[in-house]
């Protein structure tokens, strides 16, 4: 302001200051530097207020895309887990196609059910992410293209196609033609994650105790051209389901590493991982799990020392049976979602856990 009076003073002529008009022309000087005061204040008010806002709407949509992060970290679990069941579920169908089914009989009539569900996410898996995303505001360039890439994810034909309890996969393939022939439904909940040597089969034939007749209609099914014909459509319709399951999981991988590469302070909330099972000395499958300890939050992998006994084990996530891991060799082996139990043997051991790498292993430990 001091400046530009100078300035403009330079091509007025000299005034007394004695004079009334020069008194005048100071007062508007100076009215007119108030003034300007008031209106960079006003400015700079309103502009602190914007950048704040947008920090506020930066931190808000932060928030959205990290729990819809955790959720597609969470549903990539649960792919894998549900594929490894489809996995099983085909081999055992072959096993049966081919006349090379090595199990006791009795279990036939509740494979029969068992391999005809399910065929779709529905009850299996929570993919309703449309809360978070109804949240989300993008306003740059990189939220507007994160939001898009998740809106086409969820809007993706495979996921609804999976996922709705409407889909054709709902139908049964062999259900309606085993129970017409005479073989009751075991109407007990009967886990799908893995069979566990078909373990889970003969819980379902404690509660359920099949007689010799309705065994024998199992076993003379196999024999049967259109049972047969029924077999080979549902493992070609459990095939088609893998192949769409795995287009979901590229899907959820790409989404996942865009997330990861475009907003570098969202971060994947790690559960608390304990281990449990018979193997741990004094401890039973109905126990808490052993609590483990993050040895590195950057590398996700967990430690603990405990003494065992031969008998099996399974890492799970926050001493529930949500989430849990198992494995199909001791002492190292590659984690399994919803796998099988890990067989051990006597000892004492530091236990490692690999949640980045997907790996677990069993060390002797040096208890000298």
């Amino acid at each position: 302001m001091l400046f530009l009076k100078k300035l403009l003073n330079k091509f007025l002529p000299k005034q007394d200051p004695l004079d009334t008009s020069t008194r005048v022309l100071n007062y508007i000087w100076y009215a007119l530097g108030e003034v300007l005061l008031i209106v960079i204040g006003i400015l700079l008010a309103v502009n602190i207020n914007a950048y704040s806002k947008r920090l506020d709407d930066e931190r808000a949509f932060n928030k959205e895309v990290e729990q819809i992060y955790n959720e597609l970290i969470d549903l990539s679990f649960e792919i894998e887990g549900y594929n490894n069941g489809i996995y099983q579920q085909i081999y055992l169908i072959d096993s049966l196609l081919n006349d090379e089914f090595s199990y006791d009989h009795a279990l036939l009539p509740p494979l029969y059910y068992y391999l005809d569900t399910p065929h779709i996410f529905t009850g299996q898996f929570d993919i309703n992410f449309q809360d978070n995303v109804a949240k989300l505001n993008p306003i740059t360039v990189k939220q507007k293209r994160i939001t898009t890439q998740i809106f086409d994810y969820i809007e993706s034909s495979a996921l609804y196609l999976l996922a709705s309890e409407q889909s054709s996969l709902h139908k049964g393939v062999i259900f309606d033609y085993v129970m017409d022939k005479g073989i009751p439904v075991a109407y007990v909940q009967l886990g799908f994650h893995g069979l566990n040597d078909l373990d889970n089969l003969r819980l379902l034939n404690s509660y359920y105790e099949y007689t010799e007749n309705e065994i024998r209609i199992a076993k003379q099914l196999m024999t049967d051209p259109v049972f047969i014909n029924k077999l080979k459509s549902l493992k070609l319709k459990k095939g088609f389901i893998l192949f769409k399951t795995e287009e979901i999981m590229r899907g959820t991988t790409t989404v996942i590493e865009q997330i990861e590469q475009n907003f570098v302070s969202i971060k994947q909330y790690l559960p608390n991982i304990g281990i449990i099972g018979d193997a741990i000395k004094g401890r039973t499958w109905h126990d808490d799990s052993v609590d483990m300890t993050l040895i590195d939050p950057v590398k996700k992998q967990w430690h603990v020392r405990l003494e065992l006994n031969d008998g099996e084990v399974k890492f799970r996530a926050d001493n529930l049976w949500k989430r849990d891991w198992g494995g199909v060799t001791f002492p190292k082996g590659r984690l399994m979602y919803r796998g099988d139990n890990i067989s051990v043997e006597e000892g004492v051991y530091d236990i490692y856990f690999d949640l980045s790498k997907g790996l677990y292993r069993f060390e002797p430990a040096d208890t000298q």
